[in-house]
């Protein structure tokens, strides 16, 4: 098996680890496997008092009202996009009413 220049750097750490893992006593594996479970559980109570706290609480109330804002002015300018397409379509019409009417003017008049 060939083994690329990118590869190797990888092999050798990851045979260092074996290494430093094999050297460590049975006492030093479950210790650190005790402080690793113990910060787990830490952080996991911690980030649950966070999500808990009424800080964020009062922030997830802020973005809730900040979108509902947000609904009501994309609701709005839709509102108002319809009333002036309404109108430009109105106008148009009108102008090609005028135009069709102008136009007849000039065919019918005698020449």
């Amino acid at each position: 098996m060939r083994t690329t220049l990118t590869a190797k750097p990888l092999i050798l750490a990851l045979a260092a680890c074996a290494l430093a893992l094999g050297a460590c006593s049975k006492a030093d594996q479950a210790q650190t496997q005790a402080d690793v479970q113990a910060a787990a559980h830490k952080t996991a109570a911690e980030a649950k008092d966070v999500a808990q706290s009424p800080e964020i609480k009062a922030v997830g109330n802020d973005v809730k009202a900040a979108a509902q804002d947000a609904g009501a002015a994309a609701k709005d300018a839709a509102g108002d996009a319809k009333v002036a397409v309404a109108k430009a379509g109105a106008e148009l019409k009108q102008g090609a009413a005028d135009a069709k009417a102008d136009l007849d003017k000039r065919t019918d008049a005698p020449k």
